[in-house]
């Protein structure tokens, strides 16, 4: 293994913040970042950020915007883009960028790079790319323009959803070399913490997300129609005036802006009966990693069965995990009134949603696969 390989990790604003800050927190968010800190000498953040509105800089968000109409491809070079952050590419063996956002922020300086030092190899993390279609051709055929662009100049893509997977293999055939599946992991020992109290004291219901994908009114809705039953609330998409009822307890919070702590997050799985993710229907694998730190933490999960479930063949309904058909008031009360009446179904489901994060999703696995794909350990 070869260590001396310098290593460069793109983000969006905020994990440096979050190192810094020298709390416990969970790491799969960081995609690889800490296992090449534990195995490695020189590896290195890059964060997008809001630059000083310089002249140069008012005209990049111009162009990103009209880009960004014109082929509906989330691009911010105006975030990224900056001489520090090109020469720190240039001196890189590998630059890990974390997700489509940044990826395609950066594409400017990714061919610059590959011109003055083409052996730097780049790779990004997939999810929702292959989701959300323009209703245009014109945006269509621009869109496919610049993924044909991004797909040509970097080394390896990793989707962390079977479903955007298997249409960019079908799609995009002549980069399908370059493709890698593997599903998104969590940190294991951060979210496998033993519960404190017995299961008959659990009794509240939780829902948390602030994606897009999440079905907000839905689930307003249906604590409004399940009076019997408390839920807590953690979004920044929903608030006091819509009209919850008395059985919602209501926390703004996301991952973003810190309001909740890791660990504090982590305490609301453990100490709920159940943790429900109330979907609208897309290909891109939502709900992910609620699901798994639900799970791992020991509290099954309800979640509305979706075209973009991110590895369907690997959960058993009833048995890991509880899949909804539809969101009806009626379909999930039928599932939620099971679980809390048959404890042997409930004991069930935890202990075997434990297993499978355990043994298919966990972090220290991923980290590894990651890093044998790039051929960084060779």
């Amino acid at each position: 293994m070869n260590n001396t390989k310098k290593i460069t990790y793109v983000f969006l604003q905020g994990r440096k913040q979050r190192i810094n800050a020298r709390k416990e927190i969970s790491k799969e968010f960081f995609y690889t970042y800490f296992y090449a800190v534990k195995n490695y000498t020189n590896v290195e953040i890059v964060e997008m950020e809001n630059f000083e509105p310089t002249i140069s800089q008012k005209f990049l968000r111009k162009v990103d915007s009209f880009i960004n109409k014109l082929s509906k491809l989330p691009i911010y070079t105006y975030a990224i883009f900056k001489r520090k952050n090109l020469k720190i590419f240039k001196q890189s063996d590998f630059v890990i960028l974390s997700n489509d956002r940044v990826a395609f922020s950066s594409l400017p300086m990714i061919w610059l790079t590959k011109i003055g030092n083409p052996d730097v190899s780049f790779s990004f993390f997939v999810m929702g790319l292959f989701s959300n279609f323009p209703k245009y051709r014109i945006q269509t055929f621009l869109r496919n323009i610049l993924i044909k662009m991004m797909l040509k100049k970097v080394d390896k893509i990793f989707f962390l959803g079977k479903k955007e997977y298997i249409f960019a293999c079908k799609n995009f055939i002549t980069y399908k070399q370059k493709f890698i599946f593997l599903p998104f992991s969590i940190d294991i020992n951060f979210w496998s913490n033993p519960p404190n109290e017995t299961n008959a004291v659990k009794k509240d219901i939780l829902f948390i997300g602030n994606d897009g994908n999440r079905d907000y009114k839905f689930v307003v809705k249906l604590a409004r129609d399940l009076p019997e039953y408390n839920f807590i609330f953690i979004s920044e998409k929903i608030n006091q005036n819509d009209n919850l009822p008395k059985n919602v307890r209501l926390v703004n919070g996301s991952w973003g802006n810190e309001q909740l702590s890791d660990e504090e997050i982590r305490n609301y799985y453990k100490d709920v009966k159940l943790t429900i993710v109330p979907l609208k229907n897309t290909n891109q694998p939502s709900g992910q990693s609620v699901t798994l730190q639900s799970m791992a933490a020991g509290t099954p999960v309800l979640i509305t069965k979706i075209d973009g479930f991110w590895d369907a063949d690997k959960y058993i309904d009833g048995k890991h995990i509880t899949f909804i058909e539809k969101n009806t008031t009626s379909d999930w009360k039928v599932s939620i009134d099971k679980i809390y009446n048959d404890n042997k179904l409930y004991e069930s489901l935890v202990t075997n949603g434990k297993l499978l994060v355990e043994n298919e999703y966990n972090l220290e696995i991923f980290d590894t696969k990651v890093f044998k794909e790039l051929g960084i350990n060779e």
